[in-house]
């Protein structure tokens, strides 16, 4: 089973698609290629104070038995959310598993499994029954606080998931590419969900200050300086596509290491005036990556590395 996603303005037919993104394809006609087109939304840009329509948004999804795959197999629960991988094997392509079954790749059985739903390829070993689905360990659990995680699920339960799903995009193309503005992301969210403006709104801003607090509390725990994670978030804007990979993790996996691995990058790039200090003063520095801390000794004295922070502390003692 094959499966890619495809952004395509309102008038691609499926041939035209399957040239133009180089889609696997044979000699049979292209329509003898079993596809299924989801549409999940309009595809807007803001124009001025207005927004346009360009396209839609669309999910491809081409059975060919040419990659034998198990969907149902990539399940994972993280806290509130229950996802699936598209491209079994590519974490990029984790979606929630309501999205999955809409484009009829999963279903639950009785017993309220996610089994996939297309025969697997000949020779495929079928997943066993008793196989249980148990909870992935949550990468995010030392960072989203547990009543925080319970009060979010209540305040989204109501929202169609296609309405969340959206939102949640357009706020990452709001926070890394500039895309529009909160109101706009509240607007398109009241639209979809069927709910007020203001309390759009009010989602909008609470679920941005939530995914905020775990990857600050990440930075703190990985030793940035709380002075600093206002300079780190800046410097972000300069790295667009770095930072909607992070978003994605975070918000997709709850995983806050995409954050973590651009605070120890603009850690090294812009050293703290701590550690330059350190630098004046004949030390090296450099970051143990086991223990996540940077390290310091006197320049070329080959003596064994001691923490950074702690001969700092002692320093200013």
């Amino acid at each position: 089973m094959t499966v890619r996603f495809i952004n395509t303005p309102e008038g691609f037919v499926d041939h035209e698609s399957l040239a133009a993104h180089q889609l696997p394809t044979s000699n049979a006609p292209a329509q003898e290629h079993l596809l299924t087109r989801v549409n999940t939304g309009a595809i807007r840009v803001t124009v001025g104070h207005g927004a346009q329509d360009i396209g839609v948004s669309r999910h491809v999804v081409g059975r060919d038995d040419s990659t034998p795959a198990s969907v149902a197999q990539s399940f994972r629960r993280m806290g509130p959310q229950a996802s699936v991988q598209l491209i079994p094997g590519d974490e990029s392509s984790r979606t929630d598993v309501q999205s999955a079954a809409r484009m009829g790749l999963i279903r639950q059985d009785e017993h309220g499994r996610w089994i996939d739903v297309a025969a697997p390829a000949q020779g495929q070993q079928a997943p066993q029954p008793e196989t249980k689905q148990e909870p992935a360990q949550d990468p995010g659990a030392d960072y989203f606080a547990a009543e925080d995680d319970a009060t979010w699920a209540q305040m989204i339960d109501p929202l169609p998931q296609q309405a969340y799903d959206s939102s949640v995009s357009r706020a990452m193309g709001l926070i890394a590419y500039g895309t529009g503005d909160l109101q706009s992301v509240a607007h398109a969210l009241a639209r979809d969900g069927g709910i007020e403006p203001s309390r759009a709104l009010e989602l909008v801003e609470d679920g941005i200050e939530l995914h905020r607090r775990a990857v600050v509390k990440a930075l703190a725990k990985d030793g940035m300086d709380e002075s600093r994670v206002g300079e780190f978030f800046s410097s972000l804007k300069a790295r667009p596509d770095a930072l909607h990979a992070a978003l994605q993790r975070l918000t997709m996996g709850r995983d806050v290491g995409g954050f973590v691995e651009l605070a120890r990058a603009f850690d090294v790039a812009n050293p703290s005036a701590d550690m330059k200090a350190l630098e004046a003063m004949g030390f090296e520095v450099s970051r143990d990556p086991q223990a996540n801390e940077l390290m310091a000794r006197p320049r070329g004295s080959g003596r064994a590395w001691v923490s950074a922070k702690a001969l700092i502390a002692k320093m200013k003692a």
